[in-house]
């Protein structure tokens, strides 16, 4: 069952993501990636007790009609990964604060990283997905 869960349909964050993960200390099995708002929700409803961390990206090219920010309101309001911790990780600034915003107000804990460069998976996103992982023990 994954720990760590990620709505991202970039192939290149992806890639970066799966290779920070690759060094750390999880499984393959605890970390799930989703290229879709839809495949993102299911996943969701299937593990919501289990996700320690969830990890969020805003502008999703290959979904219909979806983004980062309408998967927020969704588990927002169906109350999904209430002890999960968030962290956004969007290019689009903008729509990054918003669906912080929108969790903040919920109660959840969120991070924001900005994902630019080769290595910001590692140097950046991969530090913090620990500390969230540590923060559930």
């Amino acid at each position: 069952m994954p720990k760590l869960l990620i709505l991202d349909d970039d192939p290149n964050r992806e890639r970066g993501c799966k290779n920070a993960l690759a060094s750390s200390y999880l499984q393959p099995s605890e970390w799930r990636v989703e290229r879709s708002s839809h495949a993102f929700l299911h996943a969701a409803s299937d593990f919501d007790k289990e996700v320690e961390v969830v990890s969020l990206d805003h502008d999703l090219l290959v979904d219909d009609r979806m983004d980062g920010l309408d998967v927020v309101r969704v588990l927002v309001q169906a109350g999904l990964l209430l002890q999960a911790c968030f962290i956004i990780h969007s290019s689009n600034a903008d729509r990054a604060v918003m669906m912080a915003g929108e969790l903040e107000l919920d109660g959840r804990s969120v991070r924001l990283v900005a994902p630019f460069g080769d290595n910001w998976a590692t140097d950046q996103w991969m530090p913090i997905v620990h500390r969230m992982m540590r923060s559930h023990q």
